[in-house]
């Protein structure tokens, strides 16, 4: 069954029904009478009643290749409408299936709010190494805290701030 729904490549859309077109008066004679070199004009000389028995022939192969041609377009059109139908079920699936992680991600989200442990540090381990602005902060807070005793803490990091900026511009100026 799944054969039916695939998609017809390139190759089978080039092929043609597969119902085998219906024949003219004159080359279901040809098919009849034994070959000789000029058949149109043997055609031609047929008389008249020999010529519409073909032509009832002919009539009677165009009305089988109208029947065939019609039951193969029924059958194409069904076959489009089972083909859409697998789209959109298929679709329909991955949308059910998006909405389900959408609802499970949104789940583990929620169950993730808890506070995350931070992990252990090793006491053992290394400390950074202290730049030289800090160990100039650390000489000069004691000053900066007594010239300033109502301060807070961030005023008196701006301060020191200040002050090492304008260290540097006379070191280096």
């Amino acid at each position: 069954t799944e054969d039916v729904a695939a998609e017809p490549s390139e190759k089978d859309r080039k092929k043609t029904s597969g119902i085998v077109p219906a024949k003219t008066a004159y080359k279901l004679f040809c098919e009849n009478v034994p070959k000789q070199e000029n058949m149109q004009q043997v055609w031609k000389e047929t008389p008249t009643d020999v010529r519409q028995t073909y032509v009832d022939l002919a009539k009677a192969d165009k009305a089988r290749y109208e029947r065939e041609l019609e039951s193969y377009n029924e059958e194409q059109k069904a076959l489009e409408l089972y083909r859409e139908k697998k789209k959109q079920d298929q679709a329909m699936a991955f949308y059910e299936a998006h909405l389900e992680a959408q609802a499970a991600l949104k789940k583990a989200e929620e169950s993730g709010k808890t506070k995350k442990k931070k992990p252990t540090k090793d006491p053992s381990a290394p400390k950074r190494i202290t730049s030289s602005y800090m160990f100039f902060a650390q000489e000069m807070r004691a000053t900066v805290v007594e010239q300033n005793p109502e301060a807070p803490v961030t005023e008196i990091a701006k301060i020191l701030g200040e002050m090492w900026k304008n260290l540097d511009k006379k070191k280096s100026g």
